[in-house]
């Protein structure tokens, strides 16, 4: 009798999960269908829409930009600053390591390293071979795939300090002219008489 019950359980949920296999594959036959009209393309060609789907997914998964956030940056950082270290950056082998590692395991593990090579050999624009944070970085935001506040600014940029400090002005500065003659900068405060001479290299 316990058996009976166990075996009637069983062949329930087995019914409702046929219904559930059946309905999800009834809306993904709908949207094939919608997408076959809205290309105009001819019903029975079914397989080419799903080809479509699975490489436009392929495509997504592999772009490398789609899982770089700013939490991500930091590990990345972290990693590029311990095994480059003195060095002026990354080799490409190495680069492609480290991406590997923080990167999720995608389907199609031979595309991504060919989409990394791809990104090393971009950015290493002066041809050197090696990759440094800097470059790595300004790529990013330049693809405007960062966001600019200020925590991705404090991840990505790499500060140093300088030794230029601010001088004392009078007023507020209205305007400043580059002379690239002279390496010179000329300032203007508001209500002033006269224009100040700054060195640009030393802001003296």
């Amino acid at each position: 009798m316990v058996e009976a019950r166990s075996a009637g359980r069983r062949s329930a949920a087995a019914a409702r999960a046929d219904d559930v296999g059946s309905a999800a594959s009834q809306r993904r036959s709908q949207a094939s269908s919608g997408l076959a009209e809205e290309l105009k393309l001819p019903n029975n060609d079914r397989a080419a829409i799903a080809k479509t789907f699975e490489e436009l997914q392929r495509e997504d998964e592999n772009d490398i930009m789609n899982y770089l956030d700013y939490r991500k940056l930091e590990k990345i950082h972290g990693d590029y600053n311990l095994i480059a270290g003195t060095k002026d950056g990354l080799d490409k082998e190495t680069f492609i390591s480290v991406m590997l590692h923080h990167l999720p395991k995608p389907s199609d593990e031979v595309a991504l390293v060919r989409n990394l090579m791809e990104l090393f050999e971009e950015i290493d624009v002066n041809g050197d071979e090696t990759l440094e944070w800097v470059e790595f970085t300004n790529h990013i935001i330049d693809l405007g795939m960062v966001k600019k506040d200020s925590v991705y600014v404090d991840t990505i940029k790499d500060y140093k300090l300088s030794e230029i400090r601010d001088v004392n002005h009078d007023t507020e500065i209205e305007h400043i002219f580059y002379m690239e003659s002279k390496q010179h900068l000329i300032v203007m405060e508001r209500d002033a008489k006269r224009f100040k001479v700054y060195n640009a290299k030393s802001g003296q």
